[in-house]
């Protein structure tokens, strides 16, 4: 897996211009950062959104998680690109605005108690990079 400054600066250049989700696996998890979050967020319906501050730095990071992948989703507007074990690339059909509008604007929500768990899983997955 990609550390997290290479994960960011794949993100700094995924604007809408791209269209491209990048997706992360952490144990059962697909992580988006970013943009990919956003576009995820925007088509698809993810299982949680949180946002993460480093601690070095204190960028704030968005994230959003899927728990089973994208197939679940059916949504045509979606396709793959590039898939490995632990990454997938989507080509996303729809041009998604408002990134920076809806990254200051996102409050934390779970629609259940056991997300909790990605979060464990995501500050885990970070210790090991």
């Amino acid at each position: 897996m990609d550390n997290m400054q290479q994960i960011l600066m794949k993100e700094s250049k995924n604007d809408s211009d791209n269209n491209q989700i990048y997706l992360y696996k952490i144990n059962d998890y697909w992580f988006a950062y970013e943009y990919s979050a956003f576009y995820l967020y925007s088509i698809c319906c993810v299982d949680a959104v949180f946002k993460y501050v480093e601690p070095e730095n204190k960028k704030t990071i968005l994230i959003s998680v899927l728990k089973n992948g994208y197939e679940k989703a059916g949504n045509p507007q979606l396709r793959v690109i590039e898939r490995t074990e632990h990454q997938m690339v989507l080509n996303c059909g729809i041009k998604c605005k408002g990134f920076q509008q809806w990254k200051d604007g996102w409050i934390t929500l779970f629609k259940d108690r056991y997300f909790v768990q990605i979060i464990q899983e995501f500050y885990r997955s970070l210790c090991k990079l």
